[in-house]
């Protein structure tokens, strides 16, 4: 199969899951599909280099991420939140690419809570959690041990526990 069929393939296959990563990041949707755009130029231009040593999946995740964390250090996005802090320009929340998550089970709530969460602690949450990935996937995918993973989710759920009001009545987010 040549270069543009792979692509072609993997856009099909993990364009919604690209977009949903980062929008996880930077949690608005032009601004994702955008990174998920450069993501996939990035692996059409580095799909010689894909080695198979892991899943095209995993592959496409640390491209997601190291595109959302330069795109979050450039002047561009942080111009958008100083603006978004004076009101000048909130950050777009509608159209999600994946609207039936916030509203299954009444997560909407739990979502938004997650949302808030600082970058780090809500990175480990979503992929663990709605993106169902094992704790020694997530720690190769960041490049941390596992146990720094496992300490970065239980940091998070506590945030969680107490942002919700809830950390006395039950457990958050068995896992």
């Amino acid at each position: 199969m040549e270069r543009k069929e792979f692509l072609r393939q993997w856009v099909q296959d993990h364009g919604r899951l690209v977009i949903r990563t980062a929008f996880y990041y930077v949690q608005d949707r032009m601004i994702a599909e955008d990174i998920a755009q450069d993501v996939f130029l990035k692996a059409y231009e580095h799909i010689a280099d894909f080695r198979g040593t892991s899943s095209v999946e995993t592959w496409l995740y640390r491209i997601t991420v190291n595109q959302c964390k330069d795109f979050m250090k450039s002047w561009s996005y942080r111009k958008l939140q100083v603006m978004h802090t004076f009101g000048f320009t909130p950050l777009s929340r509608e159209g999600l690419p994946e609207p039936e998550l916030l509203v299954k089970d009444g997560r909407q709530a739990l979502l938004t809570k997650i949302m808030a969460l600082p970058l780090k602690d809500r990175e480990v949450i979503l992929l663990h959690y709605f993106e169902g990935m094992a704790l020694h996937d997530i720690a190769a995918l960041l490049h941390d041990n596992e146990s720094t993973v496992r300490a970065r989710i239980a940091r998070a759920r506590k945030k969680l526990r107490v942002s919700i009001g809830e950390e006395d009545r039950y457990e958050l987010l068995q896992g």
